[in-house]
């Protein structure tokens, strides 16, 4: 009677711990997508094996301007991408860590390629956050932008995003989407467009500048639509 006891208590002292660490440790989905044509190596995640307690590499989708798949990370750690390498001993080296705030519900790892290599900017995508039927614009050239959607206007600075939602009248509408920037006091427009206004469809709008040959800026436009899934009954 003594030793079972024993036994049952160490049973239950284990399932105690995995409990702990699975609550202190909980799965979330993260989504990647490329600013730009991925010409590298494909990059891998580390997951477990489905039914089992081994690990094992997976190839993850990267599209240019599209959502991936979603995949698992534990929240309490760096999401870790690799790549092959030429050591038979290590056939896997670390791309590159990412870390992901806590706040963020569903994460969106956008890669971009720079000058010093690739980076990374994340997005929370979580439909409670960026819900289906609104527009988020991201600014990612030098200048404050002006923008007006249907009737709402915001300002965003540099490096800064703003959320628009637009009101019921324009539900299943065509809308006009204008963008400027202040040209010594006055508003001069870079980008005008015309777009539907669906409770299903959301977008990410990203404003980006480039140079040409004889250094002159222009601004140019990427854009990172989904729809929400029917529910099937």
């Amino acid at each position: 009677m003594r030793q079972f006891l024993i036994a049952a208590t160490i049973l239950l002292s284990i399932w105690s711990n995995e409990a702990l660490a699975q609550s202190s440790n909980p799965k979330k989905a993260f989504k990647i997508a490329c600013w730009s044509e991925w010409n590298k190596e494909p990059v891998y995640i580390e997951t477990k094996k489905e039914g089992s307690t081994s690990k094992e590499m997976i190839a993850i989708e990267t599209h240019t301007m599209s959502y991936s798949a979603s995949y698992k990370y534990t929240a309490t750690k760096p999401i870790n991408l690799f790549q092959k390498s030429n050591d038979p001993e290590n056939p896997y080296k670390l791309f590159k860590s990412i870390s992901i705030p806590g706040s963020i519900k569903l994460p969106l790892v956008l890669l971009l390629k720079g000058k010093s290599g690739w980076k990374h900017q994340v997005y929370d995508i979580h439909p409670s956050v960026f819900p289906y039927g609104s527009y988020k614009i991201v600014n990612y050239t030098p200048q404050e932008i002006w923008t007006k959607m249907g009737s709402k206007k915001v300002r965003i600075a540099p490096n800064r995003s703003k959320s628009i939602t637009l009101s019921s009248k324009y539900a299943g509408k065509s809308f006009h989407c204008m963008a400027a920037h202040n040209q010594k006091g006055k508003p001069q427009v870079v980008y005008s467009n015309m777009f539907k206004n669906r409770a299903s469809k959301r977008l990410l709008l990203f404003f980006y500048t480039i140079k040409d040959a004889k250094g002159n800026r222009s601004v140019k436009t990427k854009s990172l639509v989904d729809f929400r899934q029917a529910v099937q009954t």
